[in-house]
């Protein structure tokens, strides 16, 4: 910020680091029902991760494809895929945050 200023009534002093993260947009509750849960067939589905209008991400459709591709064969393999464990740690990121992992355990 290059000067203090206020948003949605939080104080921001000039030289605060502030980004944009379009992944806290994509678990709105304004906009999504059950935002904080992982619904692969939700309709309508306004996400913003691979941007919009002219900055629309050149490699979604590749992006897209390869997640169908990778989730169908995981479904086909492991049945009854399940956490495999109460924690899930985060990666340590400013501007992109994801998963460090994700411990899954399979029965058949």
């Amino acid at each position: 910020m290059l000067e203090d200023c206020a948003v949605n009534g939080t104080p921001l002093e000039a030289g605060t680091q502030v980004a944009l993260l379009y992944a806290s947009g994509n678990r709105d509750p304004a906009k999504f029902a059950l935002p904080d849960e992982l619904d692969l067939w939700r309709d309508p589905n306004p996400h913003l991760t691979f941007g919009l209008v002219i900055h629309f991400c050149l490699g979604a459709a590749l992006a897209r494809m390869e997640m169908q591709i990778a989730l169908h064969g995981l479904a086909r393999r492991f049945l009854h895929l399940r956490l495999a464990g109460e924690e899930t740690p985060y990666s340590a990121g400013f501007v992109i945050r994801g998963l460090a992992q994700l411990p899954v355990a399979a029965n058949g």
